[in-house]
């Protein structure tokens, strides 16, 4: 082959390389075209799922601080609404036990006005007789006249007994049973002191086992009332609770046969349940009896025979 024709095959093998090249490029420029649409497709796709799932995170944010929102202020009233309950009932026992102090107070002054001691009077309430309840054994005894008073257990009560005895200016008395020598002891020094030696009497009578209903009973020893034909007015205030289930049950049945016909019985914490149950007992074993309970700052029970 001349040179020629080597110039000429190396020109044309020259073109035929250039148009593969120039082909080769397009298609590749197009294939990188078409990637990088695709890749912006997915790109924008993804942006917009990225975008909605934030916004429903948003919207269920929101839901959730709404309901969070609602709740707590649903929770804030009734707190609320609950702390005005709690601060009214607080309020009404307040009020509640001022009147009933005010009550007692007023009771108590109208007792220093009628008996006119010459000394001040015991400490009343808490396990002594009330003066809301003292008032009422005063006015019995100022209406009855009673000649002979027996009274279980023995206090306050029973300097009441004794200037109201005084106030009638009869020859009453009362005669109080008390199972604890050293209270009875300091019963006596306030009758000395309020100078009742004449009217007031405090025996001291130890409890003893009493057969009653099928069972015993710890109540005053009965030689302590022997000597007594007639009792015109009873006043049960003990033997206290602590000694035992129905303790004051006894005061009834172990002085019936010297309750005088047109006598009269007290029973003071008429509002307990064991004086409940005292009640009906005396009911079923002593009646015909008529009672009557009076609204005292621990109840009081009047008896009287039918």
């Amino acid at each position: 082959m001349s040179g020629t024709a080597w110039l000429v095959t190396i020109g044309l093998l020259q073109i035929v390389l250039l148009g593969a090249l120039i082909v080769g490029g397009g298609l590749l420029w197009r294939w990188s075209e078409r990637a990088a649409h695709e890749r912006d497709v997915r790109a924008r796709k993804e942006r917009r799922e990225l975008a909605t799932s934030m916004a429903e995170d948003r919207r269920e944010w929101k839901q959730r601080m709404n309901r969070a929102a609602a709740s707590g202020a649903r929770t804030a009233l009734a707190e609320a609404r609950e702390s005005d309950a709690r601060a009214g009932s607080v309020r009404d026992i307040v009020r509640r036990g001022e009147l009933r102090n005010y009550h007692q107070l007023e009771a108590l002054m109208a007792l220093y006005t009628l008996l006119q001691p010459t000394a001040p009077l015991p400490q009343m309430r808490r396990y002594a007789l009330s003066p809301d309840a003292g008032w009422v054994l005063v006015d019995e005894i100022l209406q009855g006249e009673p000649k002979i008073v027996v009274e279980c257990g023995s206090g306050a009560s029973t300097i009441l007994i004794g200037l109201a005895l005084r106030q009638v200016g009869s020859d009453g008395r009362v005669i109080a049973l008390e199972h604890d020598p050293t209270f009875a002891a300091r019963t006596r020094e306030e009758v000395e002191r309020l100078g009742l030696g004449e009217v007031a009497e405090v025996a001291h009578a130890p409890l003893s086992p009493q057969w009653l209903r099928g069972r015993s009973f710890e109540w005053y020893d009965p030689r302590a009332v022997e000597g007594i034909e007639s009792i015109d007015l009873i006043l049960v205030d003990g033997p206290p609770r602590s000694t035992g289930e129905l303790a004051r049950y006894p005061a009834l049945p172990m002085l019936a046969d010297k309750w005088a016909l047109d006598g009269t019985l007290l029973l003071d914490d008429a509002d307990r349940e064991d004086e409940t149950r005292i009640r009906e007992l005396w009911e079923a074993d002593c009646g015909p009896l008529a009672m009557d309970h009076v609204r005292s700052e621990k109840g009081l029970l009047v008896v009287r025979r039918r």
